[in-house]
């Protein structure tokens, strides 16, 4: 587990410098219009927050892929930025998209799920798109979000990265020369997103209303929640930093098709093995962990089953369902209580059921619906979606 005493001392002097940052934007408001503002936000976001980022790479009918020249010299790029709770990945995706390049998109599926660690915890959605009409025109002029798209094949694109403002990155040269080579793409299912439907706009207005240290709220830009426009003092209130948590949690079976359950501390019943991913370490690496903190069984994660994201206790949640089996078919679950759990065991379906009928009964339903689907033939995706392209 991450050491606790340096999170609340860190958690102090964030909501510290938060509370600081909201006063100075309070100060500012009247002078700057909604966009402005909004940049304002994204910037203190950036200071401090694990951020969510949906990249996406785009390709015609001709074979060409979209290209953005980025704003400041910073050189062409493809279209994506931060994800703004509580929208989506793949509403963010489409959004920055149209404001970068000018397209409207149709999101087709995913090439990679990426993290990583520069200057904040970085979890990352790279899709791949194709654009809804085929003729239409790319973005020819110049505004806040970018200079200007174009379609370009490869070739095209290692031309403009040969002079200024060069190349951003080489994502869209990776990620191109993958799809021209059948590299696969992933089914958009395997994200599961139950944000905007978990967000209680009216419920946090009024929390806003009793705080004055919170911008006041118009009523008109409530009502424009249906389309995933939420007013930035919500945003201010309820994820301050844009902030992410990571979870991994693991469906472990072994050779006999039993399921590994988890009897959850403080009453909370039985579950699957998981937990926080504590930065710099990876999803992967966070499953292992826990799967032996919390049942005593070391574990070989074989792939993914699904990826979920929602947004609750104003924090956008990022989960990676991970399936996995015992390194040693022999090695026993744990039997004995610490603070990570009460004990684990290996249970059939049946089983797991059963344990649900009498106290401390199930703290959720995700290990029997995830063995259903085992059980069915559903499949789990390699590993390969969530490590870096190169």
């Amino acid at each position: 587990m991450g050491n606790k005493q340096y999170k609340s001392d860190h958690n102090k002097q964030s909501l510290s410098n938060q509370k600081e940052n909201t006063q100075q934007i309070q100060g500012q408001e009247s002078n700057m219009n909604f966009k402005q503002l909004k940049q304002q936000l994204i910037s203190e976001q950036q200071k401090y927050s694990m951020l969510g980022v949906s990249l996406v790479i785009a390709r015609n009918n001709q074979g060409k892929f979209l290209a953005v020249k980025e704003n400041y010299d910073q050189g062409w790029w493809i279209p994506g930025g931060l994800v703004d709770p509580p929208e989506d990945f793949v509403t963010a995706a489409i959004r920055e998209t149209q404001e970068e390049a000018g397209i409207d998109i149709e999101i087709k599926g995913i090439l990679r799920i990426e993290q990583n660690f520069k200057k904040n915890a970085r979890y990352k959605v790279v899709f791949y798109g194709e654009p809804k009409d085929q003729n239409q025109i790319p973005k020819q002029i110049p505004d806040s979000e970018s200079q200007e798209a174009r379609w370009v094949s490869l070739k095209e694109l290692e031309e403009l990265g040969k002079q200024p403002p060069y190349l951003r990155g080489k994502e869209l040269l990776i990620f191109g020369s993958y799809i021209e080579k059948g590299g696969p793409i992933y089914p958009l299912s395997i994200i599961e997103t139950t944000l905007v439907n978990t967000f209680d706009f009216k419920k946090q207005v009024n929390i806003n209303q009793k705080n004055p240290e919170i911008m006041e709220v118009e009523q008109n830009q409530i009502q424009q929640n249906g389309t995933n426009s939420v007013p930035l003092n919500i945003k201010m209130m309820k994820a301050p930093r844009n902030e992410m948590i990571g979870l991994s949690l693991i469906v472990i079976r072994n050779q006999e098709g039993k399921f590994l359950a988890v009897k959850e501390t403080r009453n909370r019943g039985w579950w699957l093995p998981g937990g926080k991913v504590d930065p710099p370490e990876d999803f992967i690496t966070a499953a292992i962990r826990e799967s032996k903190e919390e049942a005593g069984i070391d574990i070989n994660v074989k792939g993914v089953l699904r990826i979920e994201q929602n947004y609750r206790d104003g924090f956008l949640r990022y989960k990676v369902i991970f399936y996995a089996e015992p390194i040693d078919q022999q090695q026993k679950p744990k039997d004995f209580s610490d603070n990570e759990s009460e004990e684990a065991k290996w249970v059939t379906l049946k089983e797991l059921k059963a344990l649900g009928k009498n106290p401390p009964y199930l703290r959720g339903n995700e290990l029997l619906e995830y063995g259903q689907y085992l059980e069915k033939g559903g499949p789990f995706y390699p590993l390969d979606i969530i490590n870096q392209l190169k």
